[in-house]
Order: C-alpha cells, then sequence, then structure tokens
C-alpha cells in the first residue's frame, strides 16, 4: 500500500487528507492508529462514504485510538480527519510546526504492508522543513519519511549554522553562542563515537533545537536529533547530545518491549564512559545518583509478557554500574562494542557472545535483567 498524506495547519490544528491506493489485504478487518484527539471526517472509497468503528488503543509514548473498517477488497481509501494533536516534542505554533511518531499524527501501525509513504504540506506559513524541500510548482513543502517516523519539522526564519557533520536549526539570535558551543561540543561527542565504535562518518546530521520543550530530553531518528531546547549546562547537554548521537551504533533491538534497555543501556554508557574520560566526575556521579533512586521503584527488566517495564532504561544503566565498579571501564567497553557488533538484537544473542569471552559477565547481565 502506497500512502500520500495532504496537510493542512490551522492555529494548533492539523487538517489531513490521507490517499491509500494499492491496498492488498486478506484480513476481514481494516486497522491503523490515529491521535486520541483527532476526529474522523469521512472515510470513503470511489466517493462512497464507509462505516467504521474506533477502540482504545494501549500504545507506549503515545495516546492513540484504533481505527476499523470492514475490508470490502477496497483497492483505494481517502481517510479525512483533522483537530488538535499531542506527544512529545509536539508544537504547532508561529514559529514551528513539529508533528512526529509521538503525535500520531498520520494513520499509523496499519495491518497492511506500507510501501511508501509521501507528505504534501500546503502552508505559507513556514518557510523551511528539515529533511524536506518545497515544490514551487505545486507550492507545498514535500517530505518523504527517511525512516519509520513521518517527521514534519517545518520552521519560519529559523537560525541556521553548519559544518561537515551536522546542520543545527534554531531559534532566537540570543541564543547564537550557546548553538556555536553545541555545534564545537556535537564534534567532538561524534569523534568520541567513532574512536570507540572504530566507526567511519556517519551521513550528516540535522539538529533541530526545539523553541519551546523539555530541555533535558531529546531523540534521534535517521539523519536527524531534536532537542526540547537549550540547555544553560552544557555538561548535561554533552551527555544527552552523547547519548543521541550513539544511538547510531547503540540500536536494533525492539523498543517496543523490554529488549529495549539493550539500546538505552549502552547508548547511555557511552555518553557515561564520555563523562569518565573528560573527568566530568560530578556529571558522572549525579547521573548514577539519580538513577540509581528511580530504580528503587522499577520491577525487573525482562517480563513475564515481552512488555516495556517502566524505569528499563534506569535498570540497565545501573546494571552497568555494577558491572563497572567490578570490573571497569574496559570490560563496559567490551560489552558496548559487543552490541554494535551483534547480528541479531536480541538479549539472547548478546548474551550467547559475551558468554563466548566474559562467562562471569553474562551470568551477572543474565540474573541482573531479572532481579
Amino acid at each position: 500500500m502506497n500512502i500520500e498524506l495532504q496537510l493542512h495547519t490551522n492555529n494548533d490544528e492539523i487538517d489531513v487528507i490521507a490517499k491509500l491506493s494499492d491496498i492488498d489485504i486478506i484480513n476481514d478487518n481494516i486497522t491503523f492508529l490515529l491521535n486520541h484527539l483527532l476526529n474522523i471526517k469521512r472515510i470513503s472509497s470511489n466517493n462512497n462514504v464507509i462505516d467504521y468503528s474506533t477502540e482504545e488503543a494501549n500504545e507506549l509514548f503515545r495516546k492513540a485510538k484504533k481505527i476499523i473498517l470492514k475490508n470490502e477488497n477496497y483497492t483505494g481509501l481517502i481517510i479525512e480527519y483533522g483537530g488538535k494533536v499531542d506527544g512529545y516534542h509536539t508544537i504547532i505554533n508561529n514559529e514551528i510546526c513539529a508533528i512526529n511518531y509521538y503525535s500520531c499524527w498520520y494513520p499509523d501501525n496499519f495491518n497492511i504492508n506500507v510501501n511508501s509513504t509521501t507528505v504534501k504540506y500546503y502552508t505559507d506559513k513556514y518557510n523551511q522543513m528539515v529533511n524536506g524541500h518545497y515544490d514551487r510548482n505545486r507550492k507545498c513543502f514535500e517530505y518523504t519519511p527517511l525512516d519509520f517516523d513521518c517527521n514534519i519539522l517545518a520552521l519560519n526564519n529559523a537560525r541556521i549554522i553548519s559544518d561537515y557533520n551536522i546542520d543545527m536549526w534554531y531559534f532566537d539570535r540570543n541564543n547564537d553562542k550557546t548553538a556555536k558551543i553545541y555545534l564545537d561540543e556535537f564534534n567532538k561527542s561524534l569523534k568520541y563515537c567513532m574512536e570507540l565504535y572504530k566507526s567511519t562518518r556517519i551521513e550528516k546530521i540535522n539538529l533541530c533545537i526545539l523553541p519551546e520543550g523539555n530541555k533535558y530530553d531529546g531523540y534521534i531518528r535517521k539523519r536527524l536529533i531534536v532537542l526540547g531546547g537549550f540547555n544553560e549546562d552544557i555538561e548535561r547537554f554533552i551527555h544527552l547530545i552523547t547519548h543521541e548521537i550513539a544511538h547510531n551504533w547503540c540500536t536494533g533491538a525492539n523498543i517496543l518491549s523490554w529488549e529495549d534497555w539493550l539500546n538505552e543501556t549502552t547508548a547511555e554508557w557511552t555518553a557515561l564512559l564520555y563523562d569518565l574520560e573528560e573527568n566530568r566526575m560530578g556529571l558522572f556521579s549525579k547521573t548514577i545518583d539519580e538513577r540509581l533512586e528511580r530504580t528503587k521503584n522499577y520491577s525487573s527488566i525482562k517480563t513475564k509478557d515481552g512488555n516495556r517495564p517502566d524505569g528499563v532504561h534506569d535498570n540497565g544503566t545501573i546494571l552497568f554500574y555494577k558491572i563497572y565498579k567490578q570490573y571497569g571501564i574496559g570490560t563496559i567497553k567490551q560489552l558496548l562494542t559487543i552490541y554494535n557488533n551483534v547480528e541479531e538484537k536480541s538479549t539472547e544473542e548478546y548474551l550467547k557472545v559475551i558468554n563466548h569471552d566474559l562467562p562471569e559477565i553474562a551470568d551477572i547481565i543474565r540474573h541482573g535483567i531479572e532481579e
């Protein structure tokens, strides 16, 4: 199936026409997710209105509802909907339209294979788009997702500084000095990660600093890092950006299951190692202490039903901290590079490789994920 999304925004709301073509499904129903705040105006095929039902969806990271319609062997569908959206790093204002996977602004999680998704964003409010381009003939921005996330970042007169590794997008000339520091520290963190993982240079990255949000938080996608604001604590920024850069290597396990501990623990310990080796001991200790305190309220990493538990990131970080205290930096570096190199990103396969060279460490991890 192919999806074309025609997007308009009005104040802080979106208006979308989703055109689905080349539908190929053998199931009785067609299902997908949308943000819980969005209102469907009409679903149709060949101009005939189609009935549908909704259910509450239990989704990690986002608030959504499931849309269900009976399969009548449709080859094409048009879904018209609109309203407000919410979620992490979701902003629609005069400066920026930031909508993404967490916003669940586009039909997602279909029970049909999706071959391609394209977005045409019709707006005269913004004059820039990260990872997109403006089509003067159609008078719209065109965007094609680089990975699983249909991530729209349309900006109005954002400031940009660039070098070989990065284009940084941000707002307010008062942030110029901090932005230059960020760019310099980004390159240092990237160099550290490439040396640690013995890797060639990654693709050039867009770093977008949102004008509002949680400045201690961010996320990474292909060729994109988004942060919730400028942090006046530069050491905190270095730690966060190193964690996000590390996800270029610390990735692959299922993020919706307990296996996500692999991605997050290895990324976090990349940042912690960098803190240690750059003598940011105060930040290292504070980070560990904060996570130790939070783990008091969490259950084990591994769950019986396979779901992703609260605190999986903190528990994994503290598990590796116990290994670090007993075996040192060298062993942690081995654990990070092993995860990067293992073909199947699962705890079982990870432990198989560790067990070959470091059987005592494999035992610690095996026991630690079930504590």
